[in-house]
């Protein structure tokens, strides 16, 4: 197993979003989508911006938040969304076999809690939708990045455990939160992924990202 001896700046993931001017306009608007999310509608625009968010941390770990572009966003948060269907609807259907239903549910449930995120990570990568279901790299790139890997895991755990905190403000405070464990969870990843880059040997078989789109123009 090879690591890189560098580690996520775990301060970074939960604050970075911060240090914009207008951080409290757009998680205020990523909690409506995230209260649209409830029906589904809000879930693309969601992943969508997730992708703007993971990509720019990609580019720039000192980069503020994109800023939002709703039509696109739901455009390229279509894909995300396919594939998490993809990886969890196998576990719907077989939670529902009789007797042996939930005993093999819940070990795929947690096989894939590990893998969709760097499966979400090569898709954004690649903007290619088959690139979420190349095992080969997508195996390989948690094998060789394990430790930062698996911390990234730890720290989207305390950023979801954090967002519950949202519910002390008359429970709606929860979409905040929730969106803003989002980011926090992107940014990690996308700092897993930089991580892996600065060592020989870590994800060979991808390309370097495109550049992050630039943000609009202000009226």
């Amino acid at each position: 197993m090879s690591d890189t001896t560098r580690s996520i700046d775990f301060g970074k993931s939960f604050t970075f979003m911060f240090k914009d001017p207008k951080w409290l306009t757009k998680i205020a608007l990523g909690g409506v989508f995230y209260l649209l999310s409830f029906l589904l509608i809000g879930v693309p625009f969601l992943l969508g911006y997730f992708r703007r968010v993971f990509l720019a941390a990609v580019a720039d770990p000192d980069t503020l938040l994109p800023e939002w572009d709703p039509g696109s966003d739901f455009s390229n948060g279509l894909p995300a969304l396919g594939v998490i269907l993809c990886y969890t609807m196998p576990i719907v259907i077989i939670s529902f076999v009789p007797c042996v239903g939930w005993c093999v549910s819940l070990p795929l449930s947690l096989v894939i809690a590990v893998i969709l995120p760097a499966a979400l990570s090569h898709l954004f990568l690649q903007n290619n939708f088959a690139a979420a279901f190349d095992f080969k790299t997508i195996f390989g790139y948690i094998g060789k990045n394990t430790t930062n890997y698996i911390l990234g895991l730890l720290v989207m755990i305390l950023a979801a455990i954090a967002s519950y905190l949202g519910l002390i403000a008359f429970v709606i405070g929860i979409i905040f939160t929730a969106f803003w464990a989002g980011i926090v969870t992107y940014y990690t990843l996308a700092q897993v992924y930089r991580i892996s880059q600065m060592s020989p040997g870590l994800m060979p078989e991808m390309p370097p990202p495109p550049p992050a789109p630039p943000a609009p123009l202000a009226p």
